[in-house]
């Protein structure tokens, strides 16, 4: 079941989530970036994944994003259109 969206796109759930995984530290950064520029939550994990062989395993970054939408919506605290 889909979470309902405002007119701006965001999600009317605080909690809902976003997951990316990625091998390049670049994505990592942006990732950093982008959430603190938008102000919402952001976990990183370095985690071990399987390879395609037995007894292989590849390096890869998990990042969380976490919505934080009373930050999104228009306070008076931010520029308006």
């Amino acid at each position: 079941m889909a979470a309902a969206e405002n007119d701006d796109g965001c999600t009317t759930n605080p909690r809902r989530t976003k997951l990316m995984l990625t091998q390049e530290m670049d994505d990592v950064t942006e990732a950093m970036k982008g959430a603190r520029m938008f102000g919402v939550g952001i976990q990183v994990r370095n985690v071990v994944r399987p390879g395609g062989r037995p007894g292989h395993y590849q390096e890869w970054w998990e990042i969380v994003v976490f919505d934080d939408v009373p930050l999104s919506r228009d306070d008076g605290l931010h520029a308006t259109e």
